[in-house]
């Protein structure tokens, strides 16, 4: 059974997370570059809307290869602007939680989060890593994630004028993993290592 909710609440996070909704038109964009998650993404997308889902490479200030996927859907983008709360135009600093989520979009919600801003690192210890400019929204995640009976730690950085969320100790990383996916696949097989 395909669940299209679940896609499009996950498709909502690496929006709100990492996307971009256009100010004048009802236009979605999503950058990344890494091509395994632009086909992810395109596979996901292709399934939600029946708009042309359009790829624009261009090269970064260090011969890094970006992709923007582009997308023009007066429905989706109405959707991930109404229902999960991501204003348009410039967003890191303002977005605030959505409302109104079942328990499983809630999921795929923050699973997008983590797709797009989320990191693992190993030191020790495996550990994940989710920034945000918003602190409402550091906040929610963190309440959520607690929920599952995960404890997050919460920093401020001066430097970065962001927030940290971090999830150290090996029971939470095992709980986390078990609990939520991580639906990026270069951050997926950093996992495993």
């Amino acid at each position: 059974f395909y669940n299209m909710k679940k896609d499009i609440a996950l498709v909502a996070g690496i929006v709100a997370s990492d996307g971009h909704l256009d100010k004048d038109f009802h236009i979605i964009r999503i950058m990344t570059s890494s091509k395994k998650f632009l086909e992810f993404l395109k596979n996901k997308l292709q399934k939600i809307t029946k708009e042309k889902v359009r790829v624009y490479k261009s090269q970064s200030g260090y011969g890094k290869k970006k992709y923007t996927l582009y997308i023009n859907d007066k429905n989706l983008y109405q959707m991930l602007n109404e229902k999960f709360n991501i204003p348009k135009g410039k967003k890191s600093a303002i977005i605030e939680p959505p409302k109104n989520l079942d328990t499983q979009e809630e999921v795929a919600y923050m699973e997008g989060w983590f797709a797009g801003e989320g990191s693992i690192s190993h030191d020790r210890n495996p550990q994940i890593a989710l920034w945000s400019k918003s602190k409402k929204m550091i906040s929610w995640i963190s309440e959520k994630i607690k929920e599952k009976d995960i404890i997050p730690q919460i920093y401020y950085s001066k430097k970065k004028q962001q927030y940290l969320l971090m999830i150290r100790r090996k029971n939470d990383f095992t709980k986390f993993v078990e609990k939520f996916k991580f639906v990026h696949p270069d951050k997926n097989s950093k996992l495993v290592s």
